[in-house]
This record gives structure tokens, C-alpha cells and sequence, in this order.
């Protein structure tokens, strides 16, 4: 007697909210980790895409324009290097997790600037999509 079984496809991704943090303009400032990402599936070939709604930049929250701004970096261990967000980057195609799922360590570099940048406040959107190949 033949058995016929359909395993549905699972993907589910949480991302954590990052911290506040101060940075020193004059230098290269480095949050590790400003968080984790966790992703679960049991579908081959998921991958994410990284979107930063202002082009890699934190933007003073005052919004006097791109010469009030610090350029960041993001690093998704495993999946993605240190890189800008000056555009969209997708990971490397991945295989299915473990069943509790697979924890990644977000990294964020901030500056350095050659110039001093304005005190206040300054933010950006990270958007992390999950999606299969």
C-alpha cells in the first residue's frame, strides 16, 4: 500500500530591535552585536536581502540633508560581510536550518568621518526580507 506525505515549507525569520547607542565621530565606532537574527526553515535555497531605506546612512534627525549624515556598514555573520548599504545586498543561497532554527550576529560600523559630525540624533530602516531561490 503506497503512503503519500506532503511536508509543507516553513521559513520564519525575527530580528531584533537595535539598541540606541553613542557613537565617537572621530572614529570608527563598532556595535557588536547590535543584535541577532534568527531564522528557521526547512526549505533549501532561502536567502535574505538587506534594504537601508537612506542608502546606508544614519541621517540627522533634524533632516538638513546627505552633509548631515554618518555612513554606516552592516555584517550579518555567515551570511553577509561588512559591507555598504548603498544598495541592496542578498546573501549567498543557504541550506535548511536546524530544527531550533540558526542564530546570526548583527554587526554595525559606524564612521569614520573626516569631520566632525553634528550632536543630536540620527537614525535609518533596515529592511531584512526572507525568501527562497
Amino acid at each position: 500500500m503506497p503512503i503519500t506525505v506532503t511536508v509543507d515549507g516553513f521559513l520564519s525569520i525575527s530580528v531584533p530591535a537595535f539598541p540606541t547607542t553613542n557613537i565617537n565621530a572621530a572614529e570608527a565606532t563598532v556595535l557588536e552585536p547590535a543584535g541577532k537574527l534568527k531564522i528557521i526553515s526547512n526549505l533549501n535555497n532561502w536567502y535574505i536581502r538587506v534594504h537601508s531605506v537612506n542608502g546606508g546612512l544614519v541621517m540627522y534627525s533634524a533632516g538638513m540633508g546627505p552633509a548631515y549624515s554618518l555612513p554606516y556598514t552592516i555584517a550579518i555573520s555567515g551570511l553577509i560581510d561588512d559591507t555598504k548599504l548603498d544598495s541592496d545586498v542578498e546573501s549567498a543561497s543557504q541550506s535548511a536550518t536546524a530544527l531550533a532554527g540558526n542564530e546570526y550576529t548583527i554587526k554595525l560600523r559606524f564612521g569614520p568621518s573626516a569631520t566632525f559630525i553634528t550632536a543630536g540624533d540620527y537614525s535609518d530602516t533596515i529592511v531584512i526580507t526572507l525568501s527562497v531561490r
